[in-house]
């Protein structure tokens, strides 16, 4: 039975565009592409075979920059205000951010061939699944529990509401004047 190599290569590359077009597999490419982008930037440079988990975390500390969640400093008179304050504080990335952030870190590093656990060999292991990344996300609850930061939650839908959306689309159904 023929080989047909070039089959092969061209079902292996459909699947690979097929991960990368999901919603996760394009954050996760970016992520990843930022990543980089930011080891390759620090003296001496890394790349993701020679990251360590102090360069991990030195990634989500400028990650943080970019943050929307503002965390007030202790004393600020806005502390446990909702809404947008007008103080000073800091914007922070929320710790629920952080968290899936890691996770999807801990997956590129796996793809890379640098395990899912962490090593006490430099080099080896995973460092997004270090615990001085560990204690960063501790360490990022801790500073938002402190500035009163809740994690906003979704508006619950009720029965009631199902039960009007579900007759106004019967109403609308009986009409018969419907178009795509």
């Amino acid at each position: 039975m023929p080989i047909n190599i070039q089959d092969i290569k061209a079902r292996k590359s459909d699947l690979l565009d097929r991960r990368q077009a999901t919603p996760y597999g394009r954050q996760k490419s970016a992520l990843e592409k930022e990543l980089t982008g930011f080891l390759g930037g620090l003296v001496p440079p890394f790349d993701l075979q020679s990251a360590t988990p102090d360069a991990v975390v030195n990634f989500f500390i400028w990650k943080d920059n970019f943050g929307k969640r503002k965390v007030h400093r202790e004393g600020c008179c806005f502390s446990g205000q909702k809404g947008n304050s007008q103080c000073t504080c800091p914007k922070r990335l929320a710790y629920s951010t952080v968290n899936s952030l890691i996770g999807k870190l801990r997956s590129i590093f796996c793809l890379h061939g640098r395990g899912s656990d962490d090593s006490p060999i430099p080099g080896f292991g995973n460092p997004a699944a270090s615990k001085a990344v560990k204690d960063y996300l501790t360490m990022i609850r801790e500073e938002q529990l402190r500035g009163r930061i809740t994690p906003t939650q979704a508006q619950p839908f009720f029965t009631v509401d199902f039960l009007a959306l579900a007759s106004y689309i019967v109403k609308r159904l009986m009409e018969g004047n419907l178009f795509p």
